[in-house]
C-alpha cells in the first residue's frame, strides 16, 4: 500500500509540474506576443515622429514659423572678435513687419517658458508593463 501510494504521489506530482510548466509557457508567449506588437507600434511611431521632425526642420518651414512669430531676418550683420572683444560692423535694429496678431499680447514669461529640471521628474511614466 504505501508503494502505491509513492508511485500515484509521484504521477499525480509530475502531471501538476507539467500542467503548471504548461500555463507558463502559454503566458510568456501571450507576453511575447504583447511586447512584439507594442514594439512594432513604436517602430512605427517612431519613424513618424522623425518624418515630421525632418519636415519641420527644414530652412523653408523653420523660415515660416520664424515669421509667425515675429522674427525677421537680419540686414546687416555684425560680429564680435573674441580675442578683443570688439563689435566689428554696425548695425540697426530690424524693422518689425508683421506680426501674428495670436502672439503680439503675449507677455515674456509665457513666450519663454522657464527651463525644466530633468533630474527631478514630476510624473512617472514607467516602461508601459507595470500594469500587466
Amino acid at each position: 500500500m504505501p508503494f502505491t501510494l509513492l508511485c500515484t504521489l509521484i504521477v499525480v506530482s509530475a502531471l501538476a509540474a507539467l500542467l503548471y510548466l504548461n500555463i507558463q509557457m502559454s503566458d510568456t508567449s501571450y507576453e511575447i506576443t504583447r511586447l512584439q506588437s507594442q514594439s512594432q507600434r513604436l517602430t512605427e511611431e517612431k519613424q513618424a515622429l522623425s518624418e515630421t521632425n525632418e519636415r519641420l526642420g527644414t530652412p523653408q518651414s523653420l523660415e515660416r514659423q520664424a515669421r509667425e512669430i515675429g522674427m525677421v531676418p537680419v540686414t546687416d550683420p555684425a560680429y564680435i572678435d573674441l580675442d578683443t572683444g570688439k563689435i566689428l560692423g554696425e548695425t540697426s535694429p530690424a524693422q518689425q513687419t508683421e506680426v501674428n496678431p495670436e502672439l503680439a499680447d503675449v507677455p515674456a514669461e509665457k513666450a519663454v517658458p522657464p527651463a525644466e529640471i530633468y533630474d527631478e521628474p514630476t510624473t512617472y511614466h514607467g516602461m508601459g508593463n507595470e500594469g500587466a
